[in-house]
Protein backbone atom coordinates (compact mmCIF):
# COMPACT_ATOMS: atom_id res chain seq x y z
CA UNK A 1 0.00 0.00 0.00
CA UNK A 2 2.75 2.62 0.83
CA UNK A 3 4.21 2.09 -2.70
CA UNK A 4 1.11 2.68 -4.40
CA UNK A 5 1.94 0.11 -7.14
CA UNK A 6 0.66 -2.96 -7.66
CA UNK A 7 2.55 -6.11 -7.37
CA UNK A 8 5.99 -4.24 -5.86
CA UNK A 9 6.87 -6.38 -3.75
CA UNK A 10 6.10 -9.55 -5.48
CA UNK A 11 8.40 -12.72 -4.88
CA UNK A 12 9.43 -11.34 -1.39
CA UNK A 13 7.68 -14.22 0.08
CA UNK A 14 8.51 -16.74 -2.22
CA UNK A 15 4.97 -16.95 -3.75
CA UNK A 16 4.96 -17.90 -7.64
CA UNK A 17 2.16 -15.53 -8.47
CA UNK A 18 0.26 -12.96 -6.99
CA UNK A 19 -3.07 -11.21 -7.50
CA UNK A 20 -4.08 -7.53 -6.02
CA UNK A 21 -7.00 -5.62 -5.47
CA UNK A 22 -6.16 -1.63 -5.29
CA UNK A 23 -7.30 0.76 -2.87
CA UNK A 24 -10.59 -0.17 -1.71
CA UNK A 25 -12.37 1.63 -0.07
CA UNK A 26 -14.59 0.62 2.93
CA UNK A 27 -17.24 2.19 1.96
CA UNK A 28 -17.57 0.38 -0.66
CA UNK A 29 -17.98 -2.98 1.26
CA UNK A 30 -17.82 -2.78 5.22
CA UNK A 31 -15.28 -5.50 6.11
CA UNK A 32 -11.83 -5.60 4.81
CA UNK A 33 -13.06 -9.17 4.33
CA UNK A 34 -15.81 -8.58 2.69
CA UNK A 35 -13.81 -6.31 0.12
CA UNK A 36 -11.52 -9.74 -0.24
CA UNK A 37 -14.43 -11.43 -1.35
CA UNK A 38 -15.66 -9.33 -3.66
CA UNK A 39 -11.85 -8.48 -5.05
CA UNK A 40 -12.04 -12.06 -5.64
CA UNK A 41 -15.38 -12.75 -7.18
CA UNK A 42 -14.61 -9.77 -10.07
CA UNK A 43 -11.15 -11.27 -10.26
CA UNK A 44 -12.90 -15.35 -11.44
CA UNK A 45 -15.93 -13.48 -12.60
CA UNK A 46 -15.15 -10.69 -14.92
CA UNK A 47 -11.95 -12.57 -16.19
CA UNK A 48 -13.35 -15.97 -16.46
CA UNK A 49 -16.12 -14.13 -19.10
CA UNK A 50 -13.64 -13.03 -21.25
CA UNK A 51 -11.61 -16.52 -21.51
CA UNK A 52 -15.51 -18.61 -21.96
CA UNK A 53 -16.48 -15.50 -24.49
CA UNK A 54 -12.87 -15.67 -26.50
CA UNK A 55 -12.31 -12.49 -26.42
CA UNK A 56 -8.82 -13.91 -24.51
CA UNK A 57 -7.00 -16.42 -24.98
CA UNK A 58 -5.25 -17.97 -21.79
CA UNK A 59 -2.61 -19.56 -23.99
CA UNK A 60 -1.29 -15.98 -25.39
CA UNK A 61 1.39 -14.48 -23.36
CA UNK A 62 -0.14 -10.85 -24.62
CA UNK A 63 -3.47 -12.01 -23.03
CA UNK A 64 -2.57 -12.20 -19.43
CA UNK A 65 -2.24 -8.92 -18.41
CA UNK A 66 -6.42 -9.58 -18.66
CA UNK A 67 -6.85 -12.58 -17.60
CA UNK A 68 -3.95 -13.29 -15.41
CA UNK A 69 -6.04 -13.06 -11.78
CA UNK A 70 -8.36 -15.77 -13.07
CA UNK A 71 -5.31 -17.74 -14.68
CA UNK A 72 -3.66 -17.28 -11.22
CA UNK A 73 -7.16 -18.69 -9.13
CA UNK A 74 -7.60 -21.81 -11.13
CA UNK A 75 -3.54 -22.86 -11.38
CA UNK A 76 -2.54 -25.85 -9.49
CA UNK A 77 -0.92 -23.95 -6.67
CA UNK A 78 -1.09 -26.03 -3.59
CA UNK A 79 -0.93 -23.18 -1.24
CA UNK A 80 -2.40 -19.41 -1.11
CA UNK A 81 -2.32 -16.79 1.21
CA UNK A 82 -3.86 -13.23 1.60
CA UNK A 83 -2.65 -10.05 3.40
CA UNK A 84 -4.46 -7.07 4.17
CA UNK A 85 -3.56 -3.76 4.89
CA UNK A 86 -5.68 -0.60 5.61
CA UNK A 87 -4.42 2.67 5.84
CA UNK A 88 -4.37 4.50 9.36
CA UNK A 89 -7.78 5.70 9.78
CA UNK A 90 -8.96 2.01 8.34
CA UNK A 91 -11.37 3.48 5.86
CA UNK A 92 -9.22 2.34 2.35
CA UNK A 93 -7.01 -0.57 2.06
CA UNK A 94 -5.33 -2.68 -0.40
CA UNK A 95 -4.59 -7.06 -0.59
CA UNK A 96 -2.21 -9.06 -1.98
CA UNK A 97 -3.07 -12.76 -2.41
CA UNK A 98 -0.15 -14.52 -3.24
CA UNK A 99 0.26 -18.37 -4.66
CA UNK A 100 2.66 -21.38 -3.59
Amino acid sequence: MAANKAHSHFGDCGERAQNSGLTFSLTWQKTASASTVAFLKMMWDDEKALVTSGERDPNKNEDYPYIGHYLNMKGSYKSVACGISLNADSTKGWLNINFY
